[in-house]
């Protein structure tokens, strides 16, 4: 077993149902789920090994993003600019923008 057994667990059953002790099964809550063989548990180390290294991509394009602040600001620029310019918005985004300009005059930049 490559991962830690608490991470394997979390992945197979996230929704819980499971105890462990330092890195030992203290028994499965739930009667529909009998404690794992160690047959089980290996196959699962797989499953989960398999699930990290094709989900690699997004911890690193999360790493590499823009912060989601910078991103929604770019937005909301965006779509403050099509409405200066005559776009009319949906409602929700019209509303939101109206939000967003009026803590943008409460808080002004500095200069």
């Amino acid at each position: 077993m490559k991962n830690y057994l608490g991470d394997i667990l979390v992945f197979k059953f996230p929704h819980g149902g499971w105890s462990l002790v330092g890195n030992t099964i203290d028994g499965f809550k739930s009667s529909v789920v009998k404690t794992p063989t160690i047959t089980e548990i290996e196959t699962w180390d797989k499953e989960y090994t398999e699930f990290l290294n094709n989900n690699e991509y997004k911890n690193q394009r999360i790493k590499a993003y823009p912060a989601i602040t910078d991103q929604l600001d770019a937005i909301w620029k965006e779509i403050n600019n099509r409405r200066l310019n005559g776009d009319n918005l949906v409602s929700d985004a019209d509303d939101m923008l109206g939000k967003i300009l009026a803590v943008k005059k409460k808080y002004p930049k500095p200069k």
